[in-house]
């Protein structure tokens, strides 16, 4: 079962019981519905989820929060890629690179790990 989650403004959190099953349910059908609703929140782009696209809309107060499939996952008879045993994400600034931190490059091997890999991913730097 694949464990689906939600940006809580400061960290990935896991729906509940009921909605993880609500949502893997919704993305086993083809299909795959382009929303789901799970009572007072809709999940949009839910088509596009494993691509990085999807969001959660509180409808009571329009609030949205990126939704994501915890990494790394196996989904569509994707084959796990075979990484090199070493090597590191770096980040652009100003003509110059430098490394992600080491929580960072943890949650990007997680990803490139994944099958497919999310053609977006986000995540935040607290700084």
């Amino acid at each position: 079962m694949l464990d689906f989650q939600f940006w809580s403004d400061r960290s990935w959190q896991s729906f509940n019981q009921s909605e993880q099953h609500a949502l893997n349910t919704n993305f086993s059908q083809t299909p795959r519905p382009d929303s789901v609703n799970l009572g007072l929140r809709e999940v949009k782009n839910f088509s596009q989820v494993h691509q990085g696209h999807a969001e959660q809309k509180n409808k009571s107060t329009g609030k949205l929060r990126w939704v994501r499939i915890k990494p790394p996952y196996q989904i569509d008879g994707g084959v796990q890629p075979h990484l090199p045993p070493l090597f590191h994400f770096c980040y652009e600034e100003n003509g110059t690179w430098f490394p992600f931190n080491q929580e960072h490059q943890a949650e990007l091997v997680s990803y490139a790990k994944s099958a497919p890999p999310p053609g977006q991913v986000v995540f935040y730097i607290r700084g």
